[in-house]
C-alpha cells in the first residue's frame, strides 16, 4: 500500500500482519522506496525490525516508529542507528501512535489513549528530539481520541478527533 509521496519518490509500506483494537495507531513494518524516474524499488529498512512505522522526515533521512513499551524510535537511513525516547503515559494512556515529524525534523508529535471504548481519553505531546524533553500539548475530555495529522509549522502540530 502507498505509505508516503514526496517530490522525489513513493513509499510503499507493508505491514506483517493486520493489526487489532480499535484505535488505528499503527504503521508497516517494512518500507520501500520507488523511484518513478527509473522504476527502481529499493528496500529502505533491511534487515532491521521497525514495527508500526509512522512517519518519514520531509529531508527523508529518518523514520519515526513506535517501539513498543520503550517507546518512540527515530531510525536514521543514512548510518542505520535508532534512537528511543520514552513515551509519556502519565500513569492513565496505554496506547500511543501517531508519531510525527516535524517539517524540519527537529520535534516529533505524538498521541496516547485510554483504550477504554466505554471511557476513552487521549492526549498529544510534543519531543524536541535535540534536548529528549517531551511537553503535553493537548488533552481531550471523555469519549474522544485523537490523532495527530501532521504540522501547520515548525511550532504546531495538528491534531483531529
Amino acid at each position: 500500500e502507498l505509505y508516503k509521496k514526496t517530490a522525489m519518490y513513493a513509499y510503499i509500506g507493508i505491514a506483517a500482519s493486520e493489526r487489532g483494537g480499535y484505535i488505528n495507531y499503527a504503521g508497516p513494518d517494512r518500507l520501500y522506496r520507488l523511484d518513478p524516474c527509473d522504476s527502481t524499488i529499493l528496500e529502505v529498512t533491511p534487515n532491521v525490525s521497525l514495527s508500526f512505522m509512522t512517519d518519514i522526515s520531509t529531508n527523508e533521512e529518518k523514520i519515526a516508529f513506535m517501539d513498543g513499551a520503550s517507546g518512540i524510535g527515530v531510525y536514521t537511513i543514512k548510518d542505520k542507528t535508532v534512537k528511543t525516547y520514552p513515551v509519556e503515559m502519565k500513569g492513565k494512556y496505554e496506547v500511543a501512535g501517531d508519531a510525527t515529524f516535524s517539517p524540519d525534523g527537529l520535534t516529533i508529535a505524538y498521541a496516547v489513549a485510554v483504550n477504554d471504548p466505554e471511557a476513552e481519553e487521549s492526549a498529544v505531546f510534543v519531543i524536541d528530539l535535540t534536548t529528549g524533553q517531551t511537553q503535553q500539548i493537548g488533552e481531550t475530555i471523555s469519549g474522544t481520541v485523537y490523532h495527530v495529522t501532521g504540522w501547520a509549522n515548525n511550532e504546531q502540530p495538528i491534531f483531529t478527533k
